[in-house]
This record gives C-alpha cells, structure tokens and sequence, in this order.
C-alpha cells in the first residue's frame, strides 16, 4: 500500500487518509459516518480531544473490543455451525485492541510526537468508527439478556441474525469486514508513524 500525507479536503469533518488504499479507507469512513445532529453519540468531539484525554480514549476502544470478543465467544457453544465466523471476529476484535494499545504507547514516546500530529485526523476516524460499531454490537448483545420463552440457542443465533442484517443494511459489508477494515487501516498508521 502507498503511503502519502493528506490533502485538506472540501468537508473538515471527513478528514482525507494519509495512509492506504483510498478505496479500503472510503470504506471505512463510510461505514462509520452518522448522523452528525445526534444527542446522544459520545463520540462527538473525539476528534479535538487533548492528547490525555486521547490515551484514555484509545485504551477504552482496545477495552471494549475485548469486551466485545468475550461477548462473541458466548456464541460459539449454542451455534457450532458457525464458529469459523465466529472465531473470526473474535480474532479481529482482540487485534484491533492490541493495535490500538501499540498506538496508543507509540504516541507517548517524545520521538513519534511530530509524527502522530500528521495522522491525528486519521486515528480520529478509527476512533469514531469503532466507537459506533462497538456500541451497535453492544445494543444487540442487550437482546440476550431479556426474559424469553425461545431456546438459548434460537435466542443466540437470532441476534446473531439481526447483527448480521444490520451492517449488511447499514455498510454492505459484514461487521467482519468492517472490523478489519479498521484493523487493516490502524495497522497502516502505526506504520507511518514508527517508519515516519
């Protein structure tokens, strides 16, 4: 993949990729982009976050994404069939919170501080991304802890349906997909700013 430095672009809120493939990152920020109006997004205003603050941003993200796989491993006794689906996002959820604790030590270290200035805007949108998703998975990991007369594994594989259809409707591209999407695109800005 090439690696270039960012153009300003026409809308400020979508900063353009200093890194990449250009059509894996219009991708990626087009599956992340929401309504900007919305109340209740705590995500709003992570982008001018002050670099402490930031820290702690960034290890919440890598805390949920193992939230997130330890969620996902519930699934995979009540539905054998579709483990191999399964064990993958629970291996791209635990990369994900590994890259983003190596950015997040990285950028503490005085000799990447320039550096992590040039790819601020492109973490911001990571952040964003996974923020989004990983509340989205939550909201239908809260399914499952309702009263229900259903089976525990009808229970499973149904809100395994209904994430599923959800970023298929949302991204036309599964929440695997989308997940290493961000993988592949916080891989590509630890690059940059360690090679500089």
């Amino acid at each position: 993949m090439s690696r270039r430095l960012a153009t300003a672009g026409s809308d400020p809120s979508v900063p353009e990729p200093i890194v990449g493939d250009d059509k894996l990152f219009s991708m990626h920020v087009r599956m992340h982009v929401r309504d900007e109006d919305s109340k209740d997004s705590v995500s709003t205003g992570l982008r001018n976050l002050p670099l402490s603050a930031e820290g702690m941003a960034l290890i919440a993200l890598a805390e949920s994404a193992q939230d997130i796989a330890s969620g996902f491993n519930k699934f995979l006794d009540p539905l054998p069939e579709i483990s191999t689906e399964i064990t993958a996002l629970i291996s791209e959820c635990y990369a994900i919170s590994s890259a983003l604790r190596e950015l997040n030590n990285a950028k503490e270290e005085p000799r990447y501080y320039q550096e992590y200035e040039i790819i601020y805007n492109d973490v911001a949108v990571v952040r964003e991304t996974l923020d989004y998703t990983f509340r989205d998975v939550t909201r239908f990991f809260g399914g499952l802890g309702r009263p229900t007369h259903i089976s525990r594994r009808t229970a499973f594989h149904q809100v395994w349906r209904e994430i599923d259809d959800f970023f298929y409707q949302e991204s036309t591209a599964s929440l695997c997909k989308r997940l290493e999407a961000s993988r592949l695109f916080l891989t590509e800005l630890i690059c940059v700013l360690m090679d500089g």
